[in-house]
């Protein structure tokens, strides 16, 4: 089994955001309604920071489990016909009624800003590509 993940700041950053905004909003504040905005804006980032640290793509003999943002897919192992690289790295693979499917391979998208995540990105889907093929 391999999991492949990029570490990200970016769930971070949510969790720094929320806690300046509720601060700026001042949660002493007598006005009820400024801390009510703190308090959703604080529950809002912590899942979304949660769901980004999960990002990643878990493979096991039999499937492979890609974990997005909104949701997480598993494809069978021999439904995988290609793990592409690129901007958007995907893997095409047909379903069992025989439709063809691309899944996104969100965690590995390449960032102009960032050379290290994409030289990290790239490494990742070599190294999936890799394990499709052994299992196969």
């Amino acid at each position: 089994m391999i999991w492949l993940a990029r570490a990200s700041a970016v769930a971070s950053v949510w969790v720094l955001a929320a806690l300046l905004l509720a601060v700026l909003v001042d949660l002493s504040s007598n006005e009820t309604y400024q801390g009510l905005v703190g308090v959703v804006l604080v529950v809002l980032a912590v899942p979304a920071s949660v769901r980004v640290f999960r990002f990643g793509v878990d493979a096991t003999a039999d499937t492979v489990t890609v974990r997005g943002f909104g949701r997480a897919r598993r494809i069978p192992i021999r439904s995988i016909a290609e793990v592409g690289a690129g901007a958007v790295p995907a893997i095409r693979w047909t379903d069992d009624a025989g439709d063809k499917r691309v899944t996104k391979l969100s965690a590995f998208r390449q960032d102009t800003r960032v050379a290290a995540a994409n030289r990290r990105g790239r490494q990742a889907v070599a190294e999936l590509g890799d394990w499709v093929r052994r299992h196969h």
